[in-house]
């Protein structure tokens, strides 16, 4: 079938080394073209792109064929669009593996990125579990717990907030200092010498609220992924149950494997 003039798939053009009679739609160029610039660094998160007009002049073709290459970027998650304003470069995606072959924490996979990993710490003290945290810690109904408060950064830039549930003969072991510094697992590992040996967990939706909002730079509302989880160890008894809130620009890659 033959598109009609005008239509952003029904234009194409040659492009280098795509091989001979391979036509490549001029939107798809257009995307390719301005995810270069922001691969070269040429245009930076928060930069705004070229207008739809001086693109469509440039490729000598319409604004319908220059939006349909950026609602491929806003779809990829590379571009944001504000009404009234136009397309940005969206801030970088922060890449964390969900890994079903072994116990690895969020700051291992950001390390292994390149990412600095730090925290700005809020909060460690005893308080009364409600009841979801005593029936995830197996706790009696007249223990206390430690709740840990901190945000993850990344490379400088809030990505989650992390909010800890920790038994209190666990928690009396671990300092503030530690808290300040190490991810949670490393604690677990280095300072109280725990193997943690399965996590069991969930992913959901939620809006962000005021206090999210505030301590993750974002607005309130914003959606959020949700990670709740419990960690364990090799008896099977339950360590620390917890939840991090991460902004909408982490992405979750999953990987399966014995």
């Amino acid at each position: 079938m033959t598109g009609k003039r005008g239509s952003p798939l029904a234009e194409t053009n040659q492009a280098a080394g795509s091989g001979a009679g391979r036509a490549v739609p001029l939107y798809q160029q257009i995307r390719n073209h301005l995810l270069e610039l922001m691969e070269s660094g040429e245009l930076q998160p928060g930069d705004k792109l070229p207008s739809e007009n001086t693109l469509a002049k440039q490729f000598k073709t319409t604004r319908a064929t220059v939006v349909s290459g950026f609602q491929q970027l806003v779809h990829e998650g590379r571009v944001v669009r504000k009404a009234g304003r136009g397309s940005f470069v969206a801030e970088r995606m922060v890449d964390a593996a969900l890994v079903s072959s072994g116990v690895q924490s969020i700051e291992e996979q950001l390390a292994r990125q390149g990412a600095v990993v730090s925290y700005k710490f809020l909060r460690f003290d005893l308080t009364r579990p409600n009841e979801k945290v005593r029936t995830a810690l197996a706790l009696d109904d007249d223990e206390d717990v430690y709740r840990l408060e901190r945000v993850r950064l990344s490379d400088g830039r809030p990505i989650s907030l992390e909010i800890r549930h920790i038994r209190r003969d666990l928690g009396r072991g671990i300092t503030v200092r530690a808290l300040e510094e190490t991810a949670f697992i490393d604690i677990l590992r280095r300072e109280l010498g725990l193997k943690p040996d399965k996590i069991v967990g969930t992913l959901t939706a939620t809006a962000a609220s005021e206090k999210q909002a505030s301590l993750l730079a974002i607005r309130p509302g914003t959606p959020l992924v949700l990670r709740e989880y419990t960690f364990y160890d090799g008896d099977g008894q339950p360590l620390t149950h917890g939840e991090s809130c991460y902004r909408n620009d982490v992405r979750f890659q999953y990987t399966s494997g014995a």
